[in-house]
């Protein structure tokens, strides 16, 4: 059939018949009646549906078809008709695993959708549909059918899989990303003016200034897209083609007038922004009726009274983008989604658009994790009201819309009014997708207790009274703001003047309130009327959200801009004074150190306080701090916030220093962390007592070193309710982070008690088993348990989620610890160039003559020879060995590399030119070498004692598993290795210990994990649980036969491999190391180990290389013979002690 006809025509049921013949194999039509749904929410918009038929697809899965006739008043292009519970019955019945069906308004069929259903069934009622989730294209006469062609037309027989393709939004997402940005770029550079012989300074200036026409075209973007989802509510003089027929008319009979600079800015700013009777307005000489709309995305702002300009062919370009798109002003949620452009979608598109986004950290949440932790803060806010005993009725109504249990009849009114008073606040808003989120939800709620409420009506008095938010980037802001006006305009039957958000969603840097410790809105004995006027300015942010005025909005604007000026730009300059006072009487700077470093602080403040009155003078914000005392001093005086949620921006300290400006004095700041840390603390601090943080961030701040400050926040003002463990599974599509969902309750605790954690286990899960692992369906591939959490133990130490029975082992190992390693004195990391080779940044500076890789501190063996060293300075090139020579147990003394080993003396200049070819060497890159001592003294030399001798190598990241090697020998190393050295222990019974599977098992829960993947950093070291023994004999004797088989190049046995006997000999290793910790239970079993080494090991020292071979192959064919009793032990173990050598084990 004509596929692409079928699909831009009125609906009919012949060519639906023909349509479901010509693609799927083996139908047949039943001849059965139309049906009436029965229940109330299905009868709204239903008035008849038929079961059609069914077939199977080409894997044997069943699929469904169905016709849906609406009601008369239905409009089908802009409502998703519910039938849930229709189709569950019609699935169970018919064991369907699918659907498609059809929707349409007899009344106008010249618009209808064709839908895919897709069915999962209840884990332990297998006929029973838990769940569906539907996937739409609307169609018919006038409606982009682009994508709906291009993803069905191949569509042939097919399985359930190519089913989901077939009506697959993620690729209309990407499709139309890459669409709209490349047009966003171009947009970027076409950006002109008007007349260019007038051009102005300003002008000049903004096309000059990259970010401002970035802000420019996306503000720009913003209103066009805007107006597409106003017209598709016919608001635009009733014309779903509104602006393209406005802008093709117009231009046919103007050709050479801009269309923006006559018509698109009076649209924008005399019709959209402006009142006047009747809505009517004269643009290009013909009338039209265009609706007040308020709000601000169509205030002139300084860049719309310039004459910037996009050319006819960009608008034409613009327009023609948006047209060959599906727009529909309805958002998905994770069970329906439409196959079109809808706001959530335009949210996702823009935030990627925030060209510097992903280097301030910041990534687009998916909706289905943003959907899950809006419905469990709104779940747990509420049981602070009514007790874990109401859970499960609370669960239902939030996150099943059940409102007809006893419990809920009970207290609908209660929670209403609880859901109405909540204030939830973003504090990195982004796009704005989780208060968004919180909006739907709180809403969803409020509408199920309440049927008759106005929708749109709800979401105003939600905004006003409930959500708040803050973001650093400007553009954010906007776009956050442009998404709750359509939020609005979904749900509205009429235009109406949209309220105004900028008190509610602001610019600003929520991270701090003081200018260096000094606080502008601290009220004292000079200033106790700004307080009062405080409490007055609540008012006016309430009259000012709801003026559809201009002029009366302007008036509270000002009055409220005033307050701010007389409250805190007073205070600013105050404070500048003072400063100013006081460098005056600095007349001791020359003699005094400590005055001279107070005086540049204070020259520094007054440089911060003249940079934020200016922003404040241009822009009304600052991105230096946010006054929350003011714009939000409503909810802080009842306490603060009931829920502080979001994806906070993920940036290390060394990767951006300046994004720590002003933070360093934060409680929860310390070297080596991570921002967001610093967003938990605040979010902390900002809500009141039960309140809900709720956050997804990255998961390694519950064993980083960077983090402990934070760690001990959470463990001592807070419950954590819930840790989701994403692993090694990818959230953001766009970044490699691993990330968790943290969500905690704001108390003062101190006692034990039990968190819900989950975590993936199996990274290869597909995006749509996400919301089976967020609401804890149980897999395989997911690990979900109750954890016991106790503060007062975890208070400077890394927090672990153990189940019980994991629990209960690491409490056995960490019973026997009787030995520490000195922090100072025995372990310390290798040597930081931090200028190894020449890497693509310093070859820029350098130039063509250098090579990649080039040695600079560190050097090849050709390279350390064609530098013809002179002996003397030959005791500066040491030996450096990589992870190609170190290996468990073994390193090979054979090293490829050599460091430049010039420690912190040789910062003195002076000092290198004794040695002139080392000198000589290290000038070629003097332009390059970023060291502290530089440029002739490597970074962080260490204590060379480590480098000496006998010594353990720990590799730091570890693959599978952990990397101990033993070392006799001088080995320098660098930063990817930990350096043990100590003469309290015996070095070969600690290697030994350390490559165990007890200590790997101990590392996995109680180290630091990067998903599957060790850290074996100094603090994961100095914790390992040490058991020291006297008789190390045993373990140095099979460390030395492990040794010397990686050691060599030929099989001392014929028939098995070195690396099999070596596996076996680390076996026996392990089970010695069982027997060590868990001696009471090798006791009781009467199973033993090291009491036979005697018997079966001998030692190797100071023979030759053939007794050794015979003697370690001798000693594995006996123990390998059937009746040996430690052959036989080894297989006990794993049966005796099932329980804990199969968590041991499996590591």
């Amino acid at each position: 059939m004509d596929i692409k006809k079928f699909l831009e025509s009125e609906y009919s049921y012949e060519n639906f018949k023909k349509f479901i013949f010509d693609k799927f194999y083996g139908f047949e039509e039943n001849d059965i009646e139309y049906e009436e749904p029965d229940k109330n929410i299905e009868q709204k918009h239903i008035l008849k549906y038929k079961f059609m038929g069914s077939c199977q697809l080409d894997d044997k899965k069943e699929i469904g078809f169905f016709e849906v006739i609406t009601t008369e008043k239905t409009d089908i292009e802009n409502n998703r008709v519910s039938l849930g519970n229709i189709l569950k019955n019609k699935a169970s019945n018919e064991l369907l695993d699918s659907a498609i069906a059809v929707f349409y308004n007899p009344n106008n069929p010249s618009v209808w959708r064709l839908s895919f259903i897709k069915f999962s069934y209840d884990e332990n009622d297998k006929k029973e549909v838990s769940n569906l989730k539907r996937f739409t294209y609307v169609l018919g006469k006038n409606i982009p059918i682009k994508t709906a062609y291009n993803q069905l037309k191949n569509l042939k027989y097919p399985s359930l899989i190519e089913l989901e393709e077939a009506f697959s939004v993620d690729k209309v997402t990407k499709e139309f990303f890459i669409n709209y940005k490349d047009l966003y770029f171009k947009l970027v550079k076409d950006l002109t003016v008007v007349n260019q012989k007038n051009i102005t300074q300003q002008e000049e200036k903004i096309l000059e200034d990259n970010k401002q026409v970035s802000f420019y075209i996306k503000k720009l973007l913003g209103r066009i897209v805007f107006l597409y989802f106003v017209q598709k509510k016919g608001w635009l003089n009733s014309d779903r083609k509104f602006l393209s027929n406005l802008f093709y008319n117009f231009t046919k009979e103007n050709p050479n007038i801009n269309f923006y600079d006559e018509i698109l800015e009076d649209l924008f700013f005399n019709a959209l922004n402006t009142k006047r009777d009747n809505d009517k307005i004269n643009l290009g000489g013909n009338e039209y009726e265009i609706p007040y709309l308020n709000g601000g995305l169509f205030e002139e702002d300084e860049y719309d009274k310039t004459d910037l300009t996009i050319t006819n062919e960009n608008l034409k370009q613009v327009l023609e983008l948006f047209d060959s798109y599906n727009f529909t002003v309805i958002e998905d949620t994770p069970h329906d989604s439409e196959i079109a452009i809808d706001p959530e979608m335009l949210g996702r598109v823009f935030e990627d658009l925030l060209e510097d986004r992903k280097e301030k950290g910041a990534f687009y949440t998916p909706r289905e994790i943003v959907h899950y932790m809006c419905q469990q803060s709104i779940i747990n806010y509420l049981l602070n009201f009514y007790g874990e005993d109401s859970l499960e009725d609370i669960k239902s109504l939030v996150i099943e819309d059940k409102t007809d249990t006893k419990f809920i009849r009970n207290n609908a009114k209660d929670i209403k009014k609880y859901l109405e008073d909540i204030k939830v606040l973003d504090p990195a808003i982004g796009s704005g997708a989780f208060p968004m989120g919180m909006l739907h939800e709180i809403v969803a709620v409020l509408s199920n207790l309440d049927k008759t409420a106005d929708i749109g009506q709800l979401k105003r008095k939600v905004i006003e009274n409930s959500i708040y938010g803050i973001d650093i980037e400007h553009s954010a802001v906007e776009i956050a703001k442009l998404r709750f006006w359509l939020s609005i305009v979904v749900d509205e039957e009429k235009p109406t003047p949209l309220p105004n958000l900028s008190y509610k969603i602001m610019v600003g840097n929520s991270l701090i309130e003081t200018i260096n410790g000094f606080d502008p809105l601290e009220i004292s004995k000079n200033n106790k009327g700004n307080g009062e006027r405080i409490k007055r300015m609540k008012s006016k942010f309430h009259s000012y959200f709801n003026s559809s005025s201009n002029e009366e909005k302007n008036i509270i604007k000002k009055d409220i801009e005033k307050d701010v000026d007389d409250i805190f730009i007073v205070a600013l300059r105050n404070y500048q004074n003072k400063l100013e006072e006081i460098i005056s009487k600095n007349d001791l700077l020359n003699t005094n150190a400590s005055l001279r470093k107070k005086h540049n602080e204070q020259l520094q403040n007054i440089s911060l306080i003249k940079k934020i009155q200016k922003e404040y003078e241009e822009n009304r914000f600052t991105t230096e701090l946010f006054l929350y005392k003011i714009y939000f001093a409503e909810v802080l005086e009842n306490g603060g916030f009931d829920i502080v949620i979001g994806n906070p921006p993920y940036i290390k300290e060394f990767t951006n220093k300046s994004a720590f400006n002003g933070t360093r004095d934060l409680e929860c700041y310390q070297g080596k962390m991570d921002i967001w840390y610093l967003f938990g603390c605040k979010g902390i601090e900002l809500l009141k007592e039960n309140g809900i943080l709720s956050f997804i961030a990255t998961n390694n701040w519950i064993s980083n070193f960077g983090a402990s400050k934070f760690r001990n926040k959470i463990l001592t003002t807070t419950r954590i309710i819930e840790f989701i463990d994403f692993g090694d599974y990818k959230v953001f599509e766009t970044a490699g982070i691993q990330t968790m969902i943290l969500i905690a309750k704001q108390v003062k605790n101190s006692s034990k008690y039990y968190c819900n954690y989950s975590k993936i286990i199996n990274k290869n899960i597909e995006k749509k088993d996400l919301n089976s692992f967020l609401y804890k369906k149980e897999d395989k591939r997911f690990s979900i348990f109750e954890s016991s959490v106790n503060p007062k133990e975890l208070i400077d130490e890394n927090i672990t989620f153990l189940e019980s029975r994991i629990f209960k082992i690491l409490d056995k190992i960490e019973a026997n610890k009787n030995f520490d390693l000195d922090k100072n004195q025995e372990v310390a990391q290798g040597i930081v160039t931090p200028n190894d080779t020449v890497n693509k940044n310093s070859l820029e500076i350098l130039g063509n003559e250098y090579k990649l890789n080039e040695g600079i501190f560190n050097l090849t063996t050709k390279e350390k020879e064609d530098l013809n060293f002179e002996t003397k300075e030959l005791e500066f090139i040491k030996p450096l060995y990589t992870s190609k020579e170190v290996n468990r147990y073994y390193t090979l003394k054979n090293n490829e590399n050599w460091v430049i080993y010039t420690d912190s003396s040789f910062k003195d200049k002076s000092k290198i030119e004794q040695f002139p070819n080392l000198q000589k060497h290290l000038d070629k890159f003097v332009s390059v070498i970023t060291s502290d001592n530089k440029p002739y003294g490597i970074h962080r030399a260490r204590n060379e004692y480590f480098f000496k001798g006998e010594k353990i190598l720990a590799l730091r990241k570890c693959v599978g598993k952990p990397l101990f090697s033993y070392a006799d020998f001088d080995t320098y190393v660098n930063q990817a290795f930990y350096v043990i050295k100590s003469e309290r222990i015996n070095l070969k019974y600690l290697t030994a210990l350390l490559n165990s599977k007890l200590v790997s098992f101990w590392l996995k829960y109680k180290g630091k994990m990067q998903g599957d993947n060790y850290q074996v950093d100094k603090e994961p070291i100095l914790n390992i649980p040490i058991k020291k023994i006297e008789d190390t004999k045993p373990f140095e004797i099979l460390v030395d036969y492990i040794i010397f088989l990686k050691s060599l190049s030929n099989p001392i046995n014929e028939y098995v491999s070195n690396e099999h006997i070596s596996s076996f000999f680390e076996e026996i290793i392990d089970a010695f190391i069982f027997e060590l910790y868990f001696d009471a239970e090798f006791k009781d079993k009467n199973i033993y180990f090291l009491k036979y080494v005697q018997e079966y090991f001998k030692s190797i020292d100071n023979i030759s290389e053939v007794e050794k071979k015979s003697i370690i192959n001798n000693c594995y064919l006996i123990l390998k013979e059937p009746n040996n009793i430690i052959r036989n032990n080894l297989i006990l173990i794993d049966t005796e002690f099932k329980d804990i050598m199969m968590e041991i084990k499996k590591v």
